[in-house]
């Protein structure tokens, strides 16, 4: 890479020119903000919430590929692994809690509409 102040061979990953001391527009550094942990507990929180509420070992699954997702784009950041992780695994209970409780209102009104009146 080349400065556009100087025209000097620069560092693919400077933030400065060496030579002339301008600052750098560089692709690789803009957009590099890591992601917090809030961030990404509400991304797991909610996607494993959602599936799991209709298939739970769907939304399990899902919980697991967010988690991994996030680990493989900010490999070096515990707080978005550790929050990934609090979030898929408090969806997947919040989730399968929505799903049984579902599953027996379901049964309960098919049962109560098959009793027989004296």
């Amino acid at each position: 890479m080349y400065c556009q102040n100087c025209g000097k061979e620069i560092p693919d990953d400077a933030r400065f020119c060496p030579s002339c001391g301008a600052t750098i527009n560089n692709p690789q550094n803009n957009g590099s903000e890591e992601m917090t942990r809030s961030t990404a507990l509400v991304i797991g929180l909610v996607v494993t919430l959602l599936f799991t509420t209709l298939f739970p070992l769907l939304g399990l699954i899902l919980g697991i590929v967010v988690v991994v997702v996030i680990y493989a784009a900010h490999p070096k950041n515990s707080d978005a692994l550790a929050g990934s992780m609090i979030g898929a695994a408090i969806g997947f209970v919040l989730g399968l809690i929505l799903f049984v409780a579902f599953v027996l209102s379901l049964f309960m009104t098919i049962f109560n509409g098959m009793v027989i009146s004296p």
